[in-house]
């Protein structure tokens, strides 16, 4: 597994980052979960990267693409890569387990559960009795975020619905357009996929799981947090920038992503993948009251850790307090958002 990830060499900053005081620069490479590097990627990729954001804050970033979120938390711990973003149930699962690693940003919002065609009558998760369900297969995180929506609306998932493989895009669209399955158990970014394949828009059902704060984040490892914490501050500040420049204008946000992956320029999945992008950078750049990007109250993040393991997707309770250290966000968030707004909304 480890020898699709590249080996990192990250050189120290001279002094602390600010704003206003620009770093030595640093090499760090992101390892992150999409092997294909589509749009879903592009806040975290390709727009950071083409639009300077990160060699701006100070580091030279390098995208290692892996197969999956648990496998990039692996190339975190091993040392083969400095960072990975990634769902949360993954983060949680190698910081527990890992002492030596630790989450230092959570997304306010980052969407799963169970999604119908915007003109369905169906409204509530109850309905779902007694019908089938996609999801991407069996053994997926969305099967499980799947089943804890069902659970969650008063039913038992087990035996008042039944669960149909019908995999991503196409045959998910083709499964829901031709009344295979009536919903689709499915995440931010790949609903979206579908609800353009269909000519519709998708609608989450209301559920617990849809709303649960700290779905996504952030993980490093503990030595790099102490000993390089400019370093970390300025890659999270850039995938900032990245998020509200992609949600500002996210089809100028296609364009920086192309210009970094050209292969992908193909009219016929242009407003799918716009879609996509703005579609995660809206849910990137959603905070709580703080109004800081990338933080979530311990509290919440609890409450999110528990469900989890309520409902199978942690294996044991965690005690996030232990795993996550929220001290860089503030310095992560300062800079002028307004002025990337204007740009990006300049840029077409």
């Amino acid at each position: 597994m480890h020898k699709s990830v590249c080996v990192l060499t990250t050189l120290l900053a001279g002094m602390f980052f600010s704003p206003e005081l620009r770093a030595q620069e640093a090499n760090a490479v992101i390892c992150f979960g999409d092997p294909s590097m589509s749009a879903s990627s592009a806040t975290t990729t390709s727009i950071p990267i083409q639009a300077g954001y990160y060699k701006a804050n100070g580091v030279n970033i390098r995208i290692q693409p892996s197969q999956s979120g648990s496998e990039c938390a692996l190339a975190v711990s091993s040392g083969h890569a400095f960072a990975t973003s990634a769902g949360m149930t993954s983060l949680l699962v190698a910081a527990a387990k890992d002492p030596t690693l630790v989450i230092v940003a959570a997304s306010y919002r980052y969407s799963w559960g169970v999604a119908v065609p915007d003109d369905s009558p169906i409204k509530t998760v109850a309905e779902l009795k007694g019908k089938a369900i996609g999801v991407q297969s069996l053994s997926s995180a969305s099967y499980l975020f799947g089943k804890a929506t069902v659970n969650g609306g008063g039913l038992n998932a087990d035996t008042d619905v039944q669960w149909i493989n019908v995999g991503l895009g196409a045959t998910a669209a083709n499964a829901l357009q031709t009344n295979r399955v009536v919903g689709y158990a499915t995440y931010n970014g790949v609903v979206d996929i579908v609800g353009h394949l269909l000519g519709k828009k998708m609608r989450w059902l209301p559920s617990e799981v849809t709303l649960l704060q700290g779905n996504y984040g952030w993980l490093v490892r503990r030595a790099d947090l102490k000993e390089k914490p400019q370093v970390v501050a300025g890659m999270l500040r850039g995938a900032f920038q990245a998020s509200v420049y992609g949600n500002a204008n996210p089809v100028a946000g296609l364009a920086l992503h192309l210009k970094q992956f050209p292969e992908q320029n193909n009219p016929a999945t242009r407003d799918s993948s716009i879609a996509i992008l703005a579609s995660r950078a809206e849910e990137q750049v959603m905070t709580d009251s703080t109004k800081l990007i990338g933080h979530v109250s311990m509290q919440e993040l609890q409450k999110t850790a528990s469900f989890y393991h309520k409902n199978g997707l942690l294996a044991n309770e965690v005690d996030v307090s232990k795993i996550v250290d929220l001290s860089l966000i503030e310095s992560a968030n300062k800079f002028d958002k307004a002025k990337i707004i204007a740009e990006a909304k300049a840029a077409n």
